[in-house]
């Protein structure tokens, strides 16, 4: 269910960071460039934010429509509910790396995430940790990975952005 309401809540910022793939690609001036994916990170982060706060509040109503046993526990929810957040933002670099010709570099990143999230969900799962253990697992994955974007960007700029 979670799960569900995260691709949900991830659908509009989904959307608009696809968006910027065309924009992008087609400038050569460094100063547009940047301040394009500046202007879309901070829309993303803001519409993620909303869509996430809202469904943070009527998390309970939410779940109670899908029985008692779903509505006992919201803690898996609400961190998928809030991982949102760092997937929004995270969605704005592949566009960034696809259009400056490094998307090898992004199937790096998408590896890194994934065995972050094999091995501590198997490690909590292992825990009977279930949904909790999954949800947490998610979260470390691009609690890691966002920054290590980001830091890709930072000191490959050069060779991304020219």
């Amino acid at each position: 269910v979670a799960d569900q309401w995260k691709i949900q809540v991830l659908y509009i910022p989904t959307v608009l960071s696809s968006i910027i793939l065309p924009i992008i690609s087609n400038q050569n001036n460094k100063n547009d460039f940047c301040r394009t994916i500046k202007i879309n990170l901070i829309i993303n982060i803001i519409t993620t934010l909303i869509i996430s706060s809202i469904v943070a509040l009527l998390c309970n109503v939410i779940l109670r429509g899908y029985g008692h046993e779903f509505a006992k526990d919201n803690v898996p929810f609400l961190i998928l509910n809030y991982t949102t957040l760092l997937i929004s933002v995270s969605n704005i670099i592949m566009p960034i790396l696809i259009s400056k010709n490094r998307v090898v570099e992004g199937l790096f990143f998408n590896i890194i995430s994934s065995v972050i999230i094999l091995l501590c969900g198997m490690a909590f799962i292992d825990r009977g940790m279930g949904a909790l253990g999954l949800s947490i697992a998610l979260l470390l994955s691009y609690l890691v990975v966002v920054p290590l974007e980001f830091l890709y960007i930072y000191y490959k700029k050069k060779s991304v952005w020219n």
